[in-house]
């Protein structure tokens, strides 16, 4: 959770703030923090770190788990990762303070990845600060260049792909739709399943290279709505049903089947787009 004392903390400190995650430089270690609803994360890359010091790291912050409300203590290769718990109240500026100085001391004390360190090559003396994934990182000049360069190839060789991201939300959306159509008119608690159509949806605009733009969210809901109404089309023509005979008491119950699945669909859909809110679309 976030609070204005947080936020002061960041401002005073001179991070930088983008949307839930913070970039800071303390006792000369880049941090990255990590807001979520109930945890804080603390992210300090150290590129030159052997596998001997990440023990040490480790055993030392077992010490510090219960004081500091740690709930995971890892390695990504090289990447240290503290999880914090809070609770209904954002942890205090104070608790915030001993975490970052306490880690970032003892890291010093014990010269482990001491310098600016290229996550590219592993080097000290790197100049340029870049993010990957969300994840402030120190690399030379020379390593982004080529880094960029051996992208840039790469591209060359596979060629343009093309973005056929709403072709497969509509294909993704409609796989799952394919167990409700037929079972449709079996009971109300069918319709439950329109739930996963826009997660559906999301899922396979990624996979047929679908773009993140400012549209995507407008695309996801569009195949999520398209294929829900063509679903309940196809029940009606599957069960031999027109228009006028679904509002019969006969088919009092398919009805109430077809409304509740384009409402789960609708309410399925609220979280996905809420995702969106954490990403960095164009």
């Amino acid at each position: 959770m976030s609070n204005t004392s947080y936020q002061s903390y960041l401002r005073e400190n001179q991070y930088e703030i983008e949307k839930n995650v913070a970039y800071g430089l303390e006792n000369d270690y880049l941090i990255t923090i990590y807001q979520d609803k109930r945890y804080k994360y603390f992210i300090i890359p150290l590129p030159s770190i052997t596998e001997e010091e990440k023990k040490r790291v480790l055993n030392y912050l077992k010490l510090q788990k219960k004081e500091f409300k740690l709930v995971r203590i890892s390695f990504d290769n090289t990447v240290l990762i503290l999880k914090v718990k809070e609770g209904l109240t954002s942890i205090s500026v104070e608790m915030l303070k001993d975490i970052i100085n306490t880690v970032t001391k003892f890291l010093k004390e014990q010269q482990i990845a001491v310098g600016k360190h290229c996550i590219f090559c592993g080097k000290d003396n790197a100049n340029k600060k870049i993010k990957i994934t969300r994840i402030q990182y120190y690399m030379h000049q020379s390593c982004y260049d080529k880094a960029i360069e051996g992208i840039e190839k790469e591209k060359e060789k596979e060629g343009p792909k093309k973005d056929r991201g709403f072709l497969g939300a509509l294909i993704g959306t409609f796989i799952i739709s394919i167990p409700w159509i037929l079972l449709g008119d079996y009971s109300w608690f069918v319709g439950f399943i329109t739930f996963l159509f826009a997660s559906f949806a999301f899922k396979f605009y990624l996979m047929f290279n679908g773009k993140l733009t400012k549209n995507t969210k407008l695309l996801i809901a569009l195949a999520t709505i398209i294929v829900t109404i063509v679903s309940e089309i196809l029940i009606l023509v599957i069960n031999n049903i027109t228009l006028s005979e679904l509002f019969t008491n006969t088919n009092r119950e398919l009805l109430l089947t077809l409304q509740l699945g384009l409402l789960m669909s609708i309410i399925g859909l609220l979280p996905i787009l809420r995702q969106f809110k954490y990403m960095n679309v164009k």
